[in-house]
């Protein structure tokens, strides 16, 4: 069951992507959680405060998970790079209307404000990224040649590109059932696939 917390940034997510920042109210947000407002200052303060939580507890989620990945010793370089496309994809899509908000956000003020902490954690997931391809260079299995920044921002652009044409590519595959959960699935079976070719020695 989810705590309070958590079901408050669900709905504000929802309504941020659905309605803009400016567009959302606080009352907004408390009715469609089924909480009073009080609750919603009490735990973040006040809207910016509860955009704020959210934006940091989503990406700080895929950033945990990425250190994991590197501290691991039991998986190869090349199974860490498989889980990290299979935990990207899947927190990418959970999180799209998060994504989608700060895509197109046009309150230029408040991203001003998000923009160091959004900053902090790509370069946090980047270097995490890079360690794990350096690590497959040092022990022989990865190409030396490999420009890593770019590497890293193909994951994120394709999947960028996807959301915003998901219609298009299910016509294109022939998706007619269960849409999600099939261009998922075939999403993570090309970036594997993608990855190991350009990677692997």
């Amino acid at each position: 069951m989810k705590s309070p917390e958590e079901n408050i940034l669900d709905k504000a997510q929802l309504l941020f992507s659905q309605k803009g920042f400016s567009g959302t109210s606080v009352r907004d947000i408390a009715n469609e959680a089924g909480v009073n407002i009080s609750m919603i200052s009490y735990y973040f303060g006040g809207k910016n405060g509860l955009l704020t939580a959210l934006v940091k507890s989503r990406l700080e989620i895929m950033k945990s998970h990425l250190g994991d990945l590197v501290e691991n010793k039991k998986l190869t370089p090349q199974e860490k790079i498989e889980l990290l496309i299979e935990k990207w994809v899947e927190k990418f899509w959970e999180y799209r209307l998060l994504n989608n908000f700060i895509l197109r956000e046009n309150n230029f003020e408040l991203m001003d404000e998000l923009n160091e902490l959004i900053t902090e954690v790509k370069m946090s997931r980047y270097n995490n990224f890079r360690l794990i391809i350096l690590e497959g260079q040092k022990e022989g299995s990865f190409k030396k040649d490999l420009n890593i920044p770019l590497l890293y921002g193909t994951l994120s652009g394709f999947l960028k590109h996807l959301y915003f044409s998901e219609d298009f590519y299910c016509q294109l595959l022939e998706i007619e059932e269960n849409k999600d959960q099939a261009l998922l699935n075939q999403m993570k079976i090309y970036l594997k696939s993608l990855y190991k070719y350009i990677i692997n020695e």
